[in-house]
């Protein structure tokens, strides 16, 4: 049961994933698509149209191509949440194995060291995870959540640990 808050209603219960942000029983995707919400909208499923129109990418799995996958995953996670359009996840697989086979998740100068690359592309997984559960392969959720620890959470914490300059900059947006 998740809390409630002056936001969530007290009888919301997450839909069929181990969603954060999604609730049965609301009217947030209505709300969001209608109202103040709905330029907004508009501008998101049109970006997401494109998405679905155009062929993934056949780019090598390099840092840069997972982030540019990453940033793409969100816009499809997020047209799927508020749709439940399957059209969305499928043109989202593609997105995930390129982040899930990219070489690295950080910046090439910090070798094992995480920075904000790797959170950037650790929080677009999730998120995805999170937004598309029901609707992804077992295998490919249980790859995720492999390289959303392996590869953003552990590095973050070992970097945390280590001081990095990130982690102790008390002006950082870390």
């Amino acid at each position: 049961k998740v809390p409630s808050s002056p936001k969530r209603p007290a009888k919301c219960t997450p839909i069929g994933s181990p969603s954060a942000f999604w609730c049965n029983g609301t009217d947030i995707r209505d709300r969001i698509r209608s109202g103040s919400g709905a330029t907004k909208w508009e501008r998101f499923e049109s970006e997401a149209g494109k998405l679905l129109d155009e062929s993934p990418s056949v780019d090598s799995p390099n840092r840069k191509n997972a982030r540019d996958a990453a940033d793409r995953l969100k816009v499809l996670d997020f047209c799927h949440a508020l749709t439940g359009d399957r059209r969305y996840v499928e043109r989202s697989i593609p997105e995930i194995e390129t982040v899930l086979s990219a070489d690295s998740w950080n910046h090439p100068d910090l070798k094992d060291n995480a920075d904000l690359v790797s959170a950037e592309i650790a929080c677009s997984l999730a998120i995805g995870y999170d937004w598309m559960h029901d609707a992804l392969p077992e295998d490919l959720r249980t790859r995720m959540v492999e390289g959303i620890v392996s590869r953003g959470l552990e590095p973050i914490f070992d970097s945390t640990e280590r001081g990095l300059w990130w982690s102790v900059w008390s002006r950082g947006n870390w």
